[in-house]
């Protein structure tokens, strides 16, 4: 979303910043306006590049934080898992349902190509959320029923 505008201002600006510059011309002004606009395309080549990596560096980012949240919510649930047994086999389903779906989204933002990436991401940060949301809702039942407090739906 934000970062399509963005890279498409900085290959835009690379491109007319540097399509001005030059400021003598040659004699030959047909081989100055050619070499002006060979310019300006390796410019925006360079730019187009830089805003590739930078696209592919916050995937990787994204990624990676989003497999250490992954794996910190398994690390909390196998603490929880005794606990568990005593409660509603429902809750415990729709959590691993919601573990499995992200796991999914997480593994298609992997194989998903830069260029595809932008629609991948807000899938991933939805079924983190969903994933977030269904631990806790899994946890403050495990918790209320250890304290001896009545299990909510």
């Amino acid at each position: 979303m934000r970062t399509g505008a963005f890279l498409t201002a900085l290959v835009m600006g690379a491109v007319l910043l540097f399509a001005g510059c030059g400021g003598e011309k040659p004699a030959d002004s047909q081989s100055a306006g050619e070499s002006e606009l060979e310019t300006a395309r390796e410019h925006a080549r360079k730019a187009a590049e830089s805003a590739g990596e930078y696209v592919s560096e916050k995937k990787k980012e994204m990624l990676k934080s989003s497999e250490k949240k992954i794996q910190n919510i398994q690390g909390r649930l196998e603490g929880l898992r005794e606990k568990a047994q005593e409660k509603s086999a429902e809750a415990r389903a729709e959590l691993q349902e919601k573990m499995e779906h992200a796991k999914e989204k997480l593994k298609a933002a992997r194989k998903s190509a830069d260029e595809g990436w932008e629609q991948a991401r807000p899938e991933l940060e939805q079924a983190m959320q969903n994933l977030k949301d269904a631990f806790e809702k899994f946890s403050e039942q495990v918790s209320s029923g250890s304290d001896g407090g009545s299990e909510s739906n």
